[in-house]
């Protein structure tokens, strides 16, 4: 019986919303710190420096923040991440990250055209604005800067996040709500945690799936680190905008551009419902720490 219910041991040490505030410290912090970097470096408010050096601390914060509580919680990482899939596997799944990439388009665009005619400053504010341009155009600083947001974005972020959310916080919500809401409740966390809740909870719901599905976050990590290299390319080769957002800019549409977004999402929001029908959660899903368990509390 003790075998049986080991894998839940370090998972009643570990609380969500201790985890939570973690996070939220966490933020806390880089908003001191960013300020600050921003105070000192920056001429005009615009420099992206500061943003580049803050986003990258974010994540060692939070590593320094929480290790000594999964330290203590005598926490499995090997059994945390699961099985390492074969590279057959890996091709097969990276290529959810197109379609996923083709939803994110179309949402966001659906949410900013009307939204943009009914409040624009508030679409733009939401939308562009809050968005740290990932590339500068030009200058010698600006090399250190694509590193570091290479890094960041790329990188850091799918590792730390698909960790804490798909892992942490998905398996200690599995034991105590069961899978529905568990899955429900991380994606929609992680909506909350990007600036487009709708495109990144689904993003989240199918990572989710996908992490229960093949029993390893490492197909996660794959498909999150190549979403952000595509959308870091996007931004870098100025497509589908002419030119990077700067502060109060609005985005227009071409024909060609609107109907090619009708078409794509005749196209994509049906597969969009048509992954959820088909993967709706259970109750008995279980994620890969839990997979050899026979006991839910």
């Amino acid at each position: 019986m003790q075998d049986e219910l080991r894998p839940f041991i370090p998972f009643e040490k570990l609380r969500g919303r201790t985890l939570v505030i973690c996070y939220l410290v966490t933020g806390f912090v880089y908003g001191m710190i960013h300020f600050e970097l921003h105070r000192v470096w920056s001429e005009n408010g615009r420099n992206s420096l500061p943003d580049a050096v803050a986003g990258l601390l974010f994540y060692v914060i939070f590593l320094i923040c929480i290790s000594p509580i999964l330290f203590r919680s005598g926490l499995s990482c090997k059994q945390l991440f699961g099985t390492c899939p074969k590279l057959s596997t890996f091709r097969r799944y990276i290529l959810w990250v197109f379609p996923l990439i083709i939803f994110s388009i179309v949402v966001f665009y659906l949410q900013y055209v009307p939204l943009h005619y009914l409040l624009p400053d508030f679409a733009n504010w939401w939308f562009i604005d809050r968005s740290v341009s990932i590339i500068p155009s030009d200058g010698n600083e600006n090399l250190i800067v694509n590193l570091l947001n290479f890094t960041t974005i790329v990188l850091l972020a799918p590792v730390f996040e698909e960790f804490f959310i798909r892992g942490i916080l998905l398996t200690r919500w599995n034991i105590k709500w069961g899978a529905p809401k568990a899955i429900f409740m991380s994606s929609l966390l992680f909506g909350i945690l990007h600036t487009d809740i709708i495109d990144s909870f689904f993003f989240g719901y199918v990572l989710s799936i996908l992490y229960i599905r093949t029993k390893s976050l490492l197909i996660p990590i794959s498909i999150h680190m190549a979403n952000n290299l595509i959308a870091l390319t996007i931004e870098f080769v100025q497509i589908p905008i002419q030119e990077l957002p700067q502060q109060g800019a609005h985005i227009v549409l071409q024909e060609s551009e609107s109907l090619g977004l009708m078409a794509a999402a005749v196209i994509i929001i049906p597969w969009a419902i048509n992954i959820v029908w088909k993967n709706f959660p259970k109750k008995s899903w279980r994620v890969p720490y839990l997979a050899d368990a026979k006991y839910l509390k």
